[in-house]
């Protein structure tokens, strides 16, 4: 295999794995945010603020919930 086809299949991997790194992050965000919600009897702002979720994930955790 040449060496442009090789690091063009490295760079897709790369991608691929931080895609799916980002999605089990902002995954585990939302079951945590979703449980300190049920646990503490929190609204989803107020268990967002306390657990300093970003305001760039607090967008995307707010289309999920």
């Amino acid at each position: 295999m040449c060496k442009a086809v090789q690091d063009m299949m490295d760079q897709a991997r790369q991608e691929g794995w931080q895609k799916g790194s980002e999605k089990a992050r902002i995954e585990t965000l939302y079951i945590t945010v979703k449980n300190a919600m049920e646990s503490f009897h929190l609204s989803m702002k107020d268990a967002m603020n306390a657990l300093k979720v970003s305001k760039e994930d607090q967008d995307i955790l707010k289309k999920m919930i």
